[in-house]
């Protein structure tokens, strides 16, 4: 499951995320580094987009060139596609789960919201 966080999030923050979500890797790229020690990065797999990483971290790169697993889909629509977490402004932020049955719904509702728009555009 993707857990997308916000690029400027603190290493406090981080180390929030990575425990509450059980993370097993974590990506990051530049702009998203961050620059103070981070408690939990070392205990999940490191990958490295676009940039430099330590040793004990895999290239995007690499692992796009690895020769590729003989592996099928594992999860059906019911199955948790991302984890979204609030802004937490009561309290610690909550990790609010979506299945892929709600994405694929959202993907096809803002299609057609694009498409309307779209045409409504050209009818004028």
């Amino acid at each position: 499951m993707i857990t997308p966080i916000n690029w400027r999030a603190k290493s406090d923050e981080i180390d929030f995320y990575l425990s509450d979500s059980q993370a097993a890797s974590l990506s990051t790229r530049r702009i998203s580094r961050c620059r103070q020690a981070v408690t939990f990065a070392h205990e999940v797999c490191r990958i490295a987009v676009g940039i430099a990483e330590p040793a004990a971290a895999v290239s995007l790169a690499d692992l796009l060139v690895a020769a590729p697993q003989d592996v099928g889909p594992r999860v059906s629509a019911d199955a948790w596609s991302i984890m979204l977490y609030t802004s937490g402004t009561t309290s610690k932020p909550k990790g609010v789960p979506r299945r892929h049955s709600a994405e694929r719904a959202a993907a096809l509702a803002h299609v057609a919201q694009k498409c309307t728009a779209g045409a409504s555009e050209h009818s004028e």
